[in-house]
């Protein structure tokens, strides 16, 4: 018993070492703001409101630029880790279904959880999930702005 959470530990704490070191990745990105061209769209929700099938739905309807699982997977180098599911992935196509707002597929969309916590507070770390006024530096907004222009760049739309 000992020694299994001894591992769990040490598997934690390498899969954050690979996760820092992979965000040497994404170094270029973050040096290279583009003007957006588009508003960005979020969908926000409770969860079990159905933003999972609004979500679903803009991106078989239309052409949305999203953070796909592969991204949020690789949180730490999100935009290098999109342009290589782009190219190694299939593409998305929805099935419409979901289990807890998680679709199946390197390209689906994300909610992108571990992306966004990142910059913005939740339980597990800060003790409550709401962000109050003033939480987000300057650079964490430029750091945000950067990964949004970026990803809208790479898939040419808002």
């Amino acid at each position: 018993m000992v020694v299994e959470k001894v591992i769990k530990r040490v598997v934690k704490k390498l899969i954050a070492a690979g996760h820092t070191c992979t965000s040497i990745l994404d170094y270029r990105y973050r040096c290279h703001e583009f003007k957006g061209e588009w508003p960005p769209v979020f969908v926000v929700g409770a969860p079990r409101s159905g933003t999972t099938l609004i979500y679903q739905l803009l991106m078989s309807a239309f052409q949305f630029a999203y953070l796909p699982n592969v991204a949020n997977t690789f949180y730490r180098c999100p935009i290098t880790a999109l342009k290589w599911g782009m190219n190694w992935c299939k593409t998305y196509q929805s099935t419409f279904s979901s289990s807890h707002g998680y679709e199946k597929g390197c390209m689906a969309p994300s909610e992108a959880g571990n992306i966004w916590n990142r910059w913005f507070p939740y339980e597990k770390r800060e003790g409550f999930n709401y962000t109050p006024a003033g939480w987000l530096s300057p650079k964490a907004r430029r750091e945000i702005h950067c990964l949004v222009t970026n990803v809208e760049q790479i898939f040419q739309a808002p």
